[in-house]
């Protein structure tokens, strides 16, 4: 395969991942929308039900902005220093409009340390594939846990080169069956699923976003089932001015 068609399977790829991104956050729209029109509103709830729908239409925005950028547009968004704790309360009811009624999100956020170099639609990607996932790994309902938690001296895979010695690790747990060994080694394969009508793109992108924030990314699967996915995300360490 030469360079262009690297490129073309590059450029696919990402859009389709980006378009799969979309339509979660098109299914948060949908559900405010619902929420908003079934039901006689009062003034504290509509506003919540404007603020998530705002929220989910800005994000939608910017992922639209990536997919214009990996089909051959000038990238404009620069990594900016991002408290996660601040990015998960603001994107708190989109998730939970993600999740659908069936299906709890309880926060345990104790790292003392959240700052990370990034952009938010890359933060946005990872918690909205991850949240998805967790969804609907538990088709009867059940809680998905988000945590946080400050890492030091992390080793790393075996014979891996960690640069940093400090992360931020975000977490997000689901009650569901779990993943049998043999195919949590093909978890990170692009197309690969174990769904029914799903493209296999969603931890192919988490994976993708991670590496490009020089983090990095493993999955917990004991066998009393659930499955807990961990990203270790560089803490922010600014330089030391003369």
């Amino acid at each position: 395969m030469n360079r262009d068609e690297k490129l073309l399977e590059f450029s696919a790829l990402a859009t389709v991942r980006v378009s799969h991104d979309l339509q979660n956050l098109l299914a948060i729209m949908t559900a405010c929308s619902d929420s908003l029109a079934d039901r006689s509103i009062g003034v504290t709830r509509s506003d919540r039900d404007f603020a998530e729908l705002d929220e989910a239409i800005d994000s939608a925005f910017r992922l639209a902005r990536e997919l214009a950028q990996a089909v051959g547009m000038p990238h404009t968004t620069e990594p900016v220093i991002i408290d996660l704790h601040e990015l998960l309360a603001r994107c708190t009811g989109m998730l939970e409009r993600l999740l659908g009624p069936d299906v709890r999100l309880a926060l345990d956020l104790t790292a003392t340390q959240r700052l990370v170099e990034a952009t938010a639609v890359q933060l946005e990607w990872i918690l909205l594939n991850l949240v998805a996932n967790s969804r609907d790994a538990m088709p009867g309902g059940g809680i998905v846990r988000i945590e946080t938690a400050s890492i030091d001296r992390w080793a790393g895979p075996q014979g891996a080169r960690v640069r940093v010695d400090r992360f931020l690790r975000l977490t997000v747990r689901d009650q569901g069956s779990g993943i049998a060994d043999e195919l949590r080694a093909r978890l990170f394969e692009p197309f690969f699923t174990t769904k029914a009508q799903r493209n296999g793109l969603g931890l192919t992108s988490v994976a993708v976003t991670v590496r490009a924030l020089k983090g990095w990314l493993y999955v917990e699967s004991p066998d009393d089932g659930g499955t807990s996915v961990h990203v270790l995300l560089p803490l922010f360490a600014p330089s030391p001015r003369a």
